[in-house]
């Protein structure tokens, strides 16, 4: 299984700026924690024929 980790821009406490989305598998590819929009986001998505997301949890301001 693949295994796929995107950089997702997020204006939070987060000391980078950004926190992790994943892709895991392909066709269709499971979407872990996609906390907010982006366009690296959106390609990665599109490129793993998305089939399911997954939540693991929450932040009110992301």
């Amino acid at each position: 299984m693949t295994t796929t980790r995107v950089s997702v821009p997020v204006e939070t406490r987060a000391p980078t700026g950004e926190t992790a989305a994943y892709l895991l598998g392909s066709d269709p590819a499971l979407l872990v924690d996609p906390a907010a929009a982006s366009d690296a986001l959106d390609t990665a998505a599109d490129e793993h024929a998305v089939g399911h997301v997954a939540v693991t949890h929450h932040h009110p301001d992301h």
